[in-house]
């Protein structure tokens, strides 16, 4: 007996019904009189039942059926389409038993994978202010001009740090500072020689990945965020030290036994590019991870895709510098940020529309599947560009930019 037909919903009515969920969603918070049902687990699991049947309702007709049903066995797949249902009502229910089930085996597969994420989305956590990476080498600039470029996460409440530290006692000092405030750097070529640029960081700038650039053209120091000029300053035209000897660490550094130890930053580093010359000079795109190539000006670049426990970072710079985890100058054990992170790392390669939030060039029913896991949550730690709107939440917004986004990215 074939499978009946059901009537598909039409585009007024799923806007309708999106809106009334969004309304529904944004009243959940509302107070109920029994203490028990206002508990907001059991409130979230209320508007997580509820998307759910709503969304399979609205896409009854092919929208979900074959994407999640793509992520059942091949045995579980066939047998959701042969089915012979005694009364319509039966059969609607049976279709809507099973998608729910797919939906939930789409989810549940998502949670066990999480963890298995692509090692060039690795970062190094420096945790504590003595984290530090010793390089053997230090930069050498041909003119004044350089770009000191990365990916990085400020924890909030992080005091004032190294990213990263090149001197020579006191006659050649490039510093880059960072706290949950302030980021600034420091260059010095001798006492009479010294200018520092510093930069007050806007609200929501820590605890998020953000691409930060200093660029020296000339005499100008550039502040670029997120690929915007936020700030520039003019600079002593030779005020920059090339000392062949030179000492350079991230994180914390010691460059003297009778010195004291410069604390590291607190956060996250998901790529280091140090170069010669001026990359950037107006706002601009910033690249992503799988983007950035050594090239001739290339002085350091580190990735920190390495797993947990490496004690000897790759540099790809031409002059493929050892860089030792845990230890500094002159020599001084200090600790190891932590390697090997891949869960919540910035997406190493371009993501091709805000709907994909997995990345893999399509919205379907594992993207669906992730907010529905998370609802009422923040983006998980492996997906973080599952809130896509960036409102902190993932909510009937995310959803219908989910909804929209269906099919393949453009």
């Amino acid at each position: 007996m074939p499978v009946p037909e059901f009537r598909q919903l039409d585009a007024a009515e799923r806007v309708r019904l999106r809106n009334a969920l969004a309304r529904h969603v944004e009243s959940d918070g509302a107070t109920n009189p029994s203490p028990w049902f206002s508990q907001p687990r059991f409130r979230r699991a209320c508007a997580c039942a509820a998307m759910i049947f709503a969304i399979l309702v609205t896409q009854w007709h092919g929208g979900l059926v074959e994407p999640l049903s793509s992520l059942q066995p091949p045995a579980s797949a066939r047998a959701q389409i042969v089915f012979v249902p005694q009364t319509k009502a039966q059969s609607e229910s049976m279709k809507l038993r099973q998608l729910t089930r797919a939906t939930f085996t789409a989810a549940a597969a998502i949670l066990m994978a999480s963890g298995a994420q692509a090692q060039s989305e690795g970062y190094a956590h420096f945790g504590a202010t003595s984290d530090t990476i010793r390089i053997q080498g230090n930069t050498v600039f041909p003119t004044v001009d350089c770009t000191y470029e990365m990916r990085i996460r400020i924890q909030p409440g992080s005091p004032i740090g190294r990213v990263t530290d090149e001197q020579r006692d006191t006659y050649e000092d490039k510093v880059v500072i960072v706290s949950s405030t302030t980021i600034g750097l420091y260059l010095t070529r001798g006492q009479a020689c010294s200018t520092e640029s510093l930069a007050a960081l806007a609200p929501g700038t820590t605890g998020v990945w953000r691409h930060v650039a200093w660029v020296r053209s000339g005499e100008t120091v550039m502040l670029f965020i997120d690929g915007l000029l936020t700030n520039s300053w003019a600079v002593t035209a030779m005020c920059v030290g090339n000392s062949p000897d030179s000492r350079m660490s991230i994180g914390s550094f010691k460059h003297q036994l009778a010195f004291p130890v410069f604390p590291s930053f607190l956060g996250d580093l998901d790529w280091i590019h140090v170069s010669a010359g001026a990359r950037y000079t107006a706002s601009f795109t910033p690249p992503y991870e799988c983007e950035i190539t050594a090239d001739a000006d290339t002085q350091l670049l580190l990735k920190f895709n390495e797993p947990a426990g490496t004690t000897t970072l790759y540099d790809e710079s031409w002059s493929h510098y050892q860089c030792d985890v845990g230890y500094m100058y002159p020599p001084y054990t200090g600790t190891s940020p932590t390697l090997g992170n891949t869960i919540d790392g910035y997406p190493a390669c371009v993501v091709l529309c805000d709907s994909d939030i997995d990345g893999d060039g399509n919205t379907d029913g594992i993207d669906l599947a992730i907010i529905l896991t998370h609802w009422g949550s923040t983006a998980p730690k492996a997906y973080p560009r599952a809130d896509t709107n960036a409102d902190g939440m993932l909510n009937g917004a995310d959803l219908t930019i989910v909804l929209n986004g269906w099919g393949a990215c453009p």
